[in-house]
């Protein structure tokens, strides 16, 4: 895990600071939102709101609630990428205990991987 995680790491903080350059460099060419002459006072802030207000009130305990889904189903339907993180770390898990019986479906896994 040192020598491939170390490698993963390094790639990872090459290629981001890579991308972080080439979006500066293209802000910098481009000037993004520079025709859209918006005037900050004049903005109705008001369609906002529900967006904002959602957020304040989520606290710790709420938001570790949300994070299980209703239905194992539920979690890929509605897209909410932590509660398919937690299916699937539960069903490797449970997977990786049934020992000699997961065999196959591991291999299965694996070879649709």
């Amino acid at each position: 895990v040192g020598r491939v995680g170390g490698k993963a790491l390094l790639y990872f903080e090459i290629v981001s600071t890579l991308s972080l350059v080439i979006g500066l460099v293209a802000g910098h060419i481009f000037h993004p939102g520079s025709g859209f002459n918006l005037n900050p006072a004049t903005i109705d802030t008001k369609a906002l709101a529900g967006y904002t207000s959602a957020a304040q009130h989520q606290n710790t305990v709420e938001f570790l609630m949300h994070i299980i889904p209703d239905t194992i189903t539920g979690a890929f339907a509605s897209g909410n990428v932590l509660q398919i993180l937690l299916v699937s770390v539960l069903f490797g898990a449970a997977l990786a205990a049934t020992g000699e019986r997961g065999r196959p479906l591991i291999a299965m896994i694996d070879y649709f991987a």
